[in-house]
């Protein structure tokens, strides 16, 4: 059995087995952010025409959140 948290920050809970009653304590995190990915395309590198820039991430989020 596991005790794992689904909101962040500190939870408690218990586990009862017959007549004995065990504390849990334990932190819910956030999961990761996914790792940006950066990517640039310059047909002309040195023809002083535009390019473009494209960011992806590397995986699904699983969770809303902003890097600062």
């Amino acid at each position: 059995m596991q005790f794992a948290p689904t909101a962040t920050g500190a939870r408690t809970g218990s586990l009862v087995i017959g007549n004995t009653t065990y504390a849990l304590i334990g932190t819910g995190v956030q999961p990761p952010l996914p790792n940006p990915v950066l990517s640039i395309d310059l047909p002309q590198a040195l023809s002083a025409q535009q390019g473009a820039v494209t960011v992806t991430l590397d995986a699904a989020s699983r969770t809303s959140g902003a890097v600062r």
